[in-house]
């Protein structure tokens, strides 16, 4: 039993799920009373819900001088409410959460995110969803160091979206990991995105790619069709590039946003077996 923790505990099966409830933000005791007692349990997935009330910056302040080494996978989203409704909820520092399990493989967080430049040596799938994400969280992404990066899921935003995506742009040009996969929700001009891609150069990791959101001022198919056609050297070394428009343009593997590998990313679905 935690003192005064208005909220409950779950855990089944190598998971652990904390509910924090209430309106106020939930005290630096309490979070590290649920972080000591992680520690004891050794769970091998973690999982905080937000039934109104947020952690916020005092989970990255329990979390300090701990070492949760069980913990693979770790998940910051309320399954029962939508990702606009997630908007405002937070823990703090997300590299907080990365240093003090250093085994994590998976890491998915909804809400008004925050991600100081960090290494990771064994992080392998990454979902960030907000609404919208904060510019400062890309300045972090950029400088962040993932070795083992396999996949990297962005949701730039729901009900505020679509988003300017220069923040997005430039963290993944400086970001220092060899993703397979890089998919991005919620982007206000899909052409540009395209357009500053290609003539960066797409790292040569990266294998499927999938944008959404609106296509931007000009929405001829013809136009898209000719950027790609433009770009076809640099698009056409991925296995899958999925937009939200049919398109069909030779040497560019380009397919509809209609794959389910997409649509269920931002989902609960997504980490169910975790």
């Amino acid at each position: 039993m935690i003192d005064n923790f208005d909220g409950t505990i779950q855990s089944r099966e190598g998971r652990c799920t904390i509910t924090f409830k209430g309106d106020d933000t939930v005290p630096l005791s309490v979070c590290t009373q649920l972080v000591k007692r992680l520690a004891r349990e050794a769970p091998r997935c973690v999982q905080l819900v937000c039934d109104l009330a947020s952690p916020a910056h005092v989970w990255a302040r329990a979390l300090q001088g701990t070492t949760l080494p069980s913990v693979k996978a770790f998940i910051f989203d309320t399954p029962s409410q939508t990702q606009t409704r997630q908007g405002e909820n937070s823990i703090g520092d997300l590299a907080a959460v990365l240093a003090a399990c250093p085994h994590l493989e998976r890491l998915f967080a909804t809400g008004d995110l925050d991600l100081s430049p960090t290494r990771h040596e064994s992080l392998r799938e990454l979902y960030l969803l907000g609404d919208p994400l904060s510019p400062v969280l890309f300045d972090g992404l950029g400088g962040c160091q993932f070795p083992r990066l396999e996949r990297l899921a962005i949701s730039l935003a729901s009900d505020a979206g679509p988003v300017k995506s220069q923040a997005l742009r430039q963290a993944l040009r400086e970001l220092r990991a060899p993703p397979r996969e890089v998919h991005v929700k919620g982007l206000d001009h899909i052409d540009q995105t395209l357009e500053a891609l290609a003539l960066q150069g797409l790292p040569p990791s990266w294998k499927v790619l999938t944008l959404d959101g609106s296509w931007g001022d000009d929405d001829d198919p013809e136009e898209l069709r000719t950027l790609l056609q433009r770009h076809a050297s640099a698009f056409g070394t991925l296995e899958h590039l999925g937009l939200p428009e049919d398109l069909e343009v030779d040497g560019v593997p380009v397919r509809t946003e209609s794959a389910p590998e997409q649509r269920d990313l931002f989902l609960p679905s997504v980490y169910e077996t975790w």
